[in-house]
């Protein structure tokens, strides 16, 4: 996926990406708020920011150009991934990654899912929004 792969309000895009585990019920409105909020703001600092090469891990990796907001980051995994850390990122056209950064080796990232899983490190730093909508709801 690159940052020009898909058309449409990349607002909707992301909300739509990050609130799949709330399909059957309302998210509550003022987490919504707030998610809203946070994801605006990245989508704004992401269309600033300078494209980045790096590899695309979906059922093949692929190399991709993407603009990059960070929401969280410097999340080491664990200590078998002493070289690696984690970070939740959302780029400029809507899509929630999971990147992993490594140390001494090339970076890569994963577009998010319900059935990503995320490192607990990470998870503990989630705004409450966002943690809400990615782990709580189905």
């Amino acid at each position: 996926m690159s940052d020009t792969a898909q058309p449409g309000d990349p607002l909707q895009t992301l909300l739509s990406q990050v609130l799949q585990r709330w399909q059957d019920r309302p998210y509550p409105t003022a987490l919504r708020e707030a998610l809203e909020s946070e994801l605006r703001g990245a989508l704004a600092e992401a269309a600033a920011a300078p494209p980045e090469i790096i590899d695309i891990a979906t059922t093949t990796a692929r190399p991709g150009r993407l603009q990059l907001a960070v929401l969280t980051a410097d999340a080491d995994i664990d200590t078998m991934y002493a070289l690696e850390s984690v970070e939740l990122a959302a780029s400029a056209n809507g899509v929630l990654y999971v990147v992993y950064r490594r140390r001494m080796d090339a970076s890569y990232a994963v577009p998010w899912t319900s059935s990503v899983t995320l490192p607990g490190t990470l998870m503990t730093k989630l705004s409450p929004a966002m943690a809400t909508a990615l782990l709580e709801g189905d």
